[in-house]
């Protein structure tokens, strides 16, 4: 609508992070939360095909203790939400008529991590 064209196909619209730290005193354990939304896009008909992808949101969780000056043990979950991203390609004839959809559904699932983290 402004005009404004996306040089890169497939790219989104927009993206959102929202998150929070908090450090726990005495214990050095720092803890923490980030919800990251990814707006959908709406690729132009380019060579008979056009692809749109729907927005959608992830929760990551996480926790660190700090052992000490050189460690950190690290503990993260990962896309709690376990969102699922939607995609949908059409295909066009010479005339402009959609001649084929096709819906892809990329269900994605959370992920724990447990980690060591060192500086030397």
């Amino acid at each position: 609508l402004t005009g404004v064209k996306r040089e890169l196909l497939q790219t989104p619209n927009f993206t959102c992070n929202l998150g929070f730290d908090h450090t726990l005193k005495g214990s050095e354990i720092t803890y923490g939360a980030a919800y990251r939304y990814v707006g959908g896009y709406d690729d132009p008909q380019e060579y008979f095909i056009s692809q749109s992808q729907k927005g959608y949101g992830t929760l990551d969780l996480y926790a660190n203790k700090r052992l000490n000056k050189t460690f950190k043990l690290q503990f993260n979950v990962k896309n709690i939400t376990a969102s699922t991203v939607e995609t949908t390609s059409r295909l066009y004839d010479a005339g402009g008529a959609i001649t084929q959809t096709q819906v892809d559904k990329e269900h994605t699932k959370p992920q724990v991590l447990l980690s060591i983290e060192g500086k030397w």
